[in-house]
């Protein structure tokens, strides 16, 4: 008995060695010495059959003499719940398709454990030549016909669901998706395979627009059934440009921005309730405008951080120096101090004691120095802030500490050109002073400008970069729910 176990499992083995080679001789040697040899593997076998290796290796002529010898291993399955017509498909070996599909075409509506079937497999690894193969043999049978339409509608094991076509689009398979559609348009008057929608309302239009895949795109305009549901909303109430313009802007978005203008797709706060387009110049305007903000802002507005933390050592030394100034300025006040205790007089008669190192233009020109303090002051302590934002450790690839980078650093010298521009007007002669009234205001003016519009500058980065987090939010929601967590 023993020896009897151990000479079939010797079979067995070599059984499993003719199938990865296709050695058919040694399929008929096998068959020979033990004619239940299949019907043992079959009963015996949980893994994969000798039908399911061949079928892997593209055996024709050893999978058409096991069709022939044992029939029903075209519907075996392994631990996958997949028959070897699932893994024809997969590998794409046409023939052993057309071998299988020859035995048991039924097979076409077996799911494996992630709920595909061979023909949702042969779609996602775009096997087109097999794709063909298993079209034809579909429309051979009526009732079949729509019996696998109907199982291609449904999800292939999608989380989101959806038709098989949106696996097409999913897995970037254009001339799968070409095959399938001319397919189903022969079958489908209505277009109602081509316009359905995944568990999330998505059309095959709004995940080519959400994965950018602009040939897809111009192909699917060229579908009437598609062209007509252009403006379409999914659950989310957003047509296929409006997934567009959530996701990044780049080359590729912005010519596929400009295919959907010229097929007159709308964004979901313009879309009609219907889903046709009578004007759609008015989105195209709005869309100019948009694009011109952009190119400009990116043009002489867009800057690089990188080169803040370049030059930290030298903002640190800039901001140092200024704050030396500030506190030079204390110490050595314009007009400098007074040397000795006494009384002054101003032209009003008002008495003003005087001490010494106190200041003189304190005592002479009180509104004009108190300006020049404050300014100093202000100047002073924008510096300290900046070297303690710069050494502080905070990366400067983050927008809110570049923000506050510049803006300390604005403030530091804006404020110390003014403390500059008031101690100026403290020292210059009074009887002088109205030749240069104008000068001093407009160079004050100026100033304020400049670096009020640096510190807008920035600011309306940062407000926007703020603003980009929201789509952020959900673009990797409209991920997990389109591929996966």
């Amino acid at each position: 008995m023993e020896a009897h176990r151990n000479a079939a499992s010797a079979r067995e083995t070599k059984l499993y060695d003719a199938s990865v080679s296709g050695d058919v001789q040694a399929l008929d040697a096998l068959m020979q010495e033990d004619k239940l040899l299949l019907d043992r593997v079959s009963l015996t076998c949980f893994g994969e059959t000798p039908a399911h290796i061949a079928a892997m290796r593209g055996h024709v002529d050893f999978t058409r003499e096991l069709m022939s010898r044992k029939p029903n291993l075209a519907s075996e399955l392994d631990s996958l719940l997949r028959s070897p017509l699932h893994v024809a498909c997969v590998a794409g070996h046409a023939d052993v398709v057309r071998e299988l599909l020859l035995k048991n075409i039924n097979v076409l509506k077996d799911r494996d454990e992630d709920g595909r079937t061979p023909f949702h497999l042969a779609v996602a690894k775009g096997r087109v030549k097999v794709l063909s193969v298993l079209i034809a043999e579909i429309n051979t049978r009526d009732e079949l016909t729509r019996e696998i339409i109907q199982v291609l509608e449904k999800g292939g094991g999608e989380a989101e669901g959806g038709s098989v076509l949106h696996l097409c689009v999913k897995y970037n398979r254009l001339e799968a998706l070409k095959l399938v559609v001319e397919w189903m348009r022969r079958i489908d008057e209505h277009n109602s395979i081509i316009n359905s929608k995944d568990g999330n309302g998505n059309t095959i239009l709004h995940l080519a627009a959400a994965l950018k895949q602009k040939e897809t795109i111009e192909y699917l305009f060229q579908i009437r059934g598609v062209l007509a549901a252009r403006n379409t909303k999914n659950e989310n109430g957003f047509t296929a440009l409006d997934v567009l313009e959530v996701f990044p802007r780049d080359l590729k978005s912005m010519e596929i921005r400009d295919i959907f203008m010229q097929a007159g797709v709308q964004r979901a706060c313009c879309s009609p309730t219907n889903h046709h387009l009578e004007s759609p110049p008015p989105i195209t305007t709005i869309t100019t405008i948009s694009e011109l903000i952009t190119k400009t802002w990116k043009m002489f507005f867009k800057m690089d951080n990188k080169w803040l933390g370049e030059a930290r050592g030298n903002l640190i030394m800039s901001a140092s120096v200024i704050a030396a100034m500030a506190f030079q300025g204390v110490l050595s006040t314009p007009g400098g101090v007074w040397a000795d205790y006494g009384v002054w007089r101003n032209n009003s008669s008002n008495k003003v004691n005087l001490q010494p190192g106190t200041s003189i233009m304190g005592s002479l020109s009180s509104d004009m120095f108190r300006s020049f303090f404050i300014f100093n002051t202000v100047s002073l302590m924008a510096s300290l802030s900046t070297i303690l934002l710069a050494i502080s450790g905070f990366p400067l690839k983050n927008r809110l500490a570049v923000w506050l980078l510049m803006t300390t650093m604005c403030t530091s010298v804006a404020s110390m050109a003014l403390a500059y521009l008031y101690a100026m007007g403290m020292v210059f002669p009074a009887n002088s002073w109205d030749s240069i009234d104008q000068f001093f205001n407009g160079v004050c003016y100026t100033w304020l400008s400049i670096c009020g519009f640096v510190v807008l500058i920035h600011t309306f980065r940062f407000f926007a970069w703020l603003l980009e987090r929201r789509p952020r939010l959900f673009r990797r929601e409209f991920h997990n729910q389109t591929f996966g967590a």
